[in-house]
């Protein structure tokens, strides 16, 4: 039965089959013309990056364009409806969730790798986020997280695997064990992206027609 909100798992296709990126990591900001490039090329281990780009009025969409960004523009009030612009772009298996001035630590990438890497014994887990003190789900199979219609509450869908060791923590703090953000560096080039996408949102539309 697909959840209340409409949201189904993604089906678990191996993603080097179908010619499609294994993670996506989802990065809202606003006006970030300042650090954008830093902040996209300290991620190096994403498949993908999705900025949504929440009334940016700088140059941050054009540099993000530049350096191999997805980009989603618009103006939105609540988290869940800005984050669900950003899952609609996603191509990834995986979704990554991270703030602008977060990342993983040593411990933390290393796991992500390994869940990405094998086949999903779960689909969601929770990690824990230093800048908040607590746990957080922020990395899940596409689909496995969603949000209300008004956007203000988090719906989980699956199975829940364990919280993964090591932490999202803020760059630059003494425990964060980050590596230093390398130079600027335009993204690779990704042909495949755009016959990939045309062939998943046409899926995806097919899966959300109301059935007779």
């Amino acid at each position: 039965m697909a959840p209340a909100d409409g949201s189904t798992l993604e089906p678990r296709i191996a993603p080097e089959a179908a010619g499609l990126p294994r993670l996506s990591v989802l990065l809202c900001v606003g006006n970030e013309a300042g650090r954008i490039d830093s902040l996209l090329s300290a991620l190096p281990f994403a498949d993908e990056v999705i900025l949504v780009a929440d009334r940016s009025t700088d140059g941050t969409v054009r540099t993000a364009s530049r350096l191999g960004a997805v980009v989603v523009e618009g103006a939105w009030t609540e988290e869940g409806h800005r984050k669900r612009a950003g899952l609609d772009a996603a191509l990834g298996e995986w979704v990554l969730e991270l703030e602008p001035e977060e990342g993983p630590d040593a411990r933390l990438l290393t796991a992500i790798r390994g869940i990405v890497g094998a086949p999903a014994a779960a689909d969601y887990h929770r990690l824990r986020v230093e800048a908040g003190s607590g746990d957080a789900v922020r990395l899940y199979r596409r689909g496995a997280k969603s949000w209300s219609p008004d956007g203000s509450r988090v719906l989980l869908h699956g199975v829940e695997g364990p919280r993964l060791p090591g932490a999202l923590r803020r760059r630059g703090s003494p425990a964060d064990g980050l590596p230093a953000m390398p130079g600027n560096r335009p993204a690779a080039p990704r042909p495949w992206r755009a016959l990939a996408g045309v062939a998943l949102r046409f899926w995806k539309a097919h899966r959300r027609s109301p059935v007779a």
